[in-house]
This record gives C-alpha cells, structure tokens and sequence, in this order.
C-alpha cells in the first residue's frame, strides 16, 4: 500500500480507536555502499528499509507500536499493541505531543552537488583514487580500502493535535585509507569527503590528503610527560566538543547528571568561548526545520562570552522546568540533541596561534572518547596521536599517548581559538583551539 495512504487509514482507526492523543512517525532510508580493494568491488550493499512507530497516549500514558509492513491488514494489530502498551506504563511524569504551533524557518540542508553526482561513475572515481595513492609516493605499501556511499532518508509526522510534517535528506561520502611504510615504522592514514565542495570530486586531491596524513606520522616519537600547552586540530576538537550535547542536556542537568546544573547565567567557560547549536545554519550537515518532537528548532547560543545561557530542551524536560522547549528533543523520555553544534570561531589563523603558543604538542586524533570520559566528574583520559608544536610549527610526529584533564577546566583553560572553523559530517564543528593545563602521558 502506498505510505500515505497507510497513514491515512491508519489515523482513522486510531481516532475511532479511544485514545486521548497519538502520533505516528514514518521514517525511510536506502543506502547504496561500496568498498574496493586492489582495483575492484570487494563488499557492497543496497539497503531500503522503512519503519513507522504509532504512540498513543492512553490515560496520560503513552504507549508505542512500531511495524515495518505496510500492509492494511496489520492496522488493527498496531493500534491494539500501543494502547495495551500504554496501558502497561509505570511512569507518572506527564507525556506531551507537540501541537505543530509556531514558526517553521526554511532551512537548506546539507546535499551534495547534484550535477556533480549525477556525472559520477563511482567504481571508476574509486579506482582513480587508489591509483592516484599508490603513485603518490613510493612509502605507500597499500591502499587498505576506498569506501564510497549514498543515501537517502525521509520523515514524516502526523499527530491528532495538527501536526503534520515532512523532511527528505540525502548524503553522499568516499572515504580511502592508506599504509606507509619507512623501514620498521608504519602508519596509516585517512581522507574522507562528503561531495560538498568541488575538491571533494578531485580523486588526486582525496588520495594526495591520505597519503600525506601517513606519511607525516612515519617514524614518530613518544612525547615527555607532564603538564603542557596543547592545541587540539579543527576537526579532531569537534569530537571533544561533542560531550557539550550531553552536560547541556537538561535531562542530565535534572538527573543532576552533569555540573552545569544551576548554572544558567555563571562562567562556564573562557571569556572567549562561545557555543552554539544552529539546526537552521545554512548547509548543515544536521540541518533540519523541526526536532524529533516536531517542535519547531531556532538558533540558540548555549555558552556566550562564556557564561552558560541555556540548556537543551524537549518538551518533557521543559515542561518540567517551566521553560519554552528549545528544538532539541531527540522523541522519546525527553532525550535531547543537539544539530550543528560548533565552537564560534576567532580571529587569528591558525599558523597565528601556533606561533604565540611556541612550543608544545598538537593533536589531531583522539580515541577512546567514550569509553575515556565522565560526565558527571569531568575527568577524561583519551589515546592521541599528533606532532610536536617547535618554534611555532608543527614538527616531528608523535606515536601513542595519552591526554587528560577536566572537562568543565578544559572549557575554562582555551586560551585562543582560530579562524579555521570546520565541520564533521557528525554535525559538529571546531576552529583549531589551544587548550593549557592538560597532562600527557608520554615516556
């Protein structure tokens, strides 16, 4: 049956069905994915798969039914499973759906260049790129996959209060990672790009950034340990940004999860720092009109001048606490997200502060982000790699090590911020910044 007329039969049914409330949210996605090795196709994939989740709101409580068959016959099953869902509920918080009340803003959303993409043989760009790789320099003992992928998702929702709203994305990547080798050092390098720019359709420019991403870090050095100035890479900056979606998460701050709780309005972070979370910012890789709730989403500064401003918002965290919801709800138990959180950017470039900081250590990968960091201490400890900072430069590369520190310090302890702001396809984004106070864990 055609989804939209499955919804509309299904809105009927759950109507003359006697519940107090309901919503649905359909949710489609198709995925084409390549990976190829040594001059061929080695692993695809071409997934489809759609899901529609029914909540229905049953004495204050609200109960969920999801089915991927989008068969008529199966309507009665899922308006039957949610209400006796709802009915099995423990919880005593109240329950909300949005009323699709206010302003919905335009927002262009992230895409790749069409034009660009319609002319592109990806098989034959792939094998380009790990030609172009092997070429490059004579270190490069493999190219160890070129990865290339395509999507495409759509949203709907549809609610009894007048809700109704739709949103179609699309994506596009090519990724390739390369071996180097120099006598008994070997590294790896990596170039992703997400078919955004021009550049990211030139197969020499992609493998020539993996390539010299390995062969920077042949033969690399454990740094001394101690406490010492740090400057975190762009890009790699944005994965420790990333943690700011869960300490500004006012479902956190109630859980009394996070140290921003009571904040609002007090320093939280250097004078200079300023974070915000725009899910209208024009070609955002996480750009939508509404959030998970279909709450209309705004541009919101969550630190200003580094005095914390605001939390992050569903309808259930804010109604809790009096306060308009912010767009960030993720859709259920008062999760929130944050889209297009990035780092306001400075003035100076980045060779700039490199060159005020002199001497210390730049890192530009981080592991065990996760598994590395408490929320509600702050304190994290992350593997890193990257490069000596010598007389204002980036010098010799560093192997292995480890990075720790405080995370509400850390936002305190940036020192300056270029102007190199950069986003990962994660949605996050970062200027390179210079963080003091941080203790390495080297030799």
């Amino acid at each position: 049956m055609d989804m939209q007329k499955f919804i509309d039969k299904l809105c009927v049914a759950v109507q003359q069905s006697g519940v107090e409330a309901f919503q649905i949210e359909y949710d489609y996605a198709e995925r084409k994915m390549l990976e190829l090795f040594d001059g061929k196709i080695e692993k695809q994939s071409d997934t489809e798969n759609q899901t529609l989740l029914l909540a229905v709101m049953k004495n204050g409580k609200i109960g969920y039914c999801s089915c991927g068959n989008l068969d008529e016959a199966v309507i009665p099953e899922v308006v039957k499973a949610a209400k006796e869902n709802a009915l099995l509920i423990g919880e005593t918080e109240e329950n909300f759906f949005y009323d699709g009340k206010g302003e919905y803003s335009a927002a262009e959303a992230y895409h790749p260049l069409s034009g660009r993409m319609a002319a592109l043989n990806p098989v034959a760009f792939m094998q380009e790129i790990e030609k172009k790789a092997y070429a490059a320099d004579k270190r490069i003992t493999q190219v160890q996959k070129v990865v290339f992928s395509k999507g495409k998702t759509r949203r709907i929702m549809r609610n009894s209060l007048g809700l109704d709203l739709s949103r179609e994305d699309e994506s596009a990547s090519c990724s390739v990672m390369v071996t180097a080798e120099d006598g008994n050092s070997k590294e790896w390098g990596l170039k992703g790009v997400a078919f955004d720019k021009g550049e990211d359709f030139d197969a020499a420019f992609i493998a020539g950034k993996a390539v010299e991403n390995a062969l920077s870090r042949l033969n690399g050095m454990k740094p001394e340990s101690g406490m010492t100035k740090v400057v975190f890479e762009n890009k790699c900056f944005c994965d420790i940004l990333a943690f700011v979606e869960g300490i500004a998460s006012a479902l956190n701050v109630q859980k009394q999860k996070s140290q921003f709780a009571g904040k609002i309005g007090q320093l939280a972070a250097a004078p200079i720092v300023t974070i915000t979370d725009d899910p209208l910012l024009k070609g955002g890789y996480a750009t939508t009109p509404f959030d998970g709730e279909g709450v209309p989403t705004r541009k919101k500064d969550i630190i200003a001048g580094g005095v914390l401003q605001t939390y992050l918002h569903s309808l259930k965290t804010a109604h809790k606490d009096g306060v308009v919801p912010t767009g960030n709800g993720a859709g259920r138990n008062g999760i929130v997200e944050a889209m297009n959180l990035y780092l306001q950017p400075g003035d100076v470039s980045k060779q700039e502060l490199l060159e005020r900081v002199k001497d210390g250590i730049y890192i530009d990968r981080l592991n065990g982000l996760h598994a590395g960091f408490h929320m509600v201490s702050g304190d994290f400890s992350f593997g890193a790699r990257g490069y000596l900072i010598e007389n204002g430069k980036i010098g010799r590369p560093l192997v292995q090590f480890t990075v720790a520190g405080n995370y509400y310090r850390l936002l305190k302890d940036i020192k300056m911020i270029a102007d190199d702001l950069e986003f990962k396809t994660s949605g996050f984004g970062s200027p390179t910044v210079w963080v003091d106070g941080l203790t390495i864990g080297g030799k």
